[in-house]
């Protein structure tokens, strides 16, 4: 029998734009979701675009649309567990 072979544990090194946060200030996100709510760009909102948008986990960007709907910002229009659609909870007028 051989004898067992040494592990070397490596450091790998992240570029900084890969990295995701791991600890989100909800409130900023928060205030940056309604302005971008309020300008009316965007129709619809998941929580995989948020996560992409903001570079956050989508766990995080769940929890950032549920606190949404809490303010009356967003309302929950379609989905289920996976996949939740949100429209902003006040249109505009035409």
């Amino acid at each position: 029998m051989s004898a067992p072979k040494s592990r070397r544990h490596e450091k790998i090194e992240v570029p900084q734009e890969v990295q995701l946060r791991t600890t989100v200030e909800l409130s900023e996100l928060l205030r940056k979701l309604k302005s971008e709510v309020e300008k009316g760009n965007t129709k619809y909102y998941t929580p995989y675009s948020l996560a992409a948008a903001y570079s956050i986990k989508v766990s995080d960007a769940k929890r950032l649309l549920k606190e949404a709907v809490k303010q009356n910002i967003l309302k929950p229009y379609s989905g289920g567990r996976r996949a939740p659609t949100f429209i902003p909870a006040h249109s505009k007028p035409s």
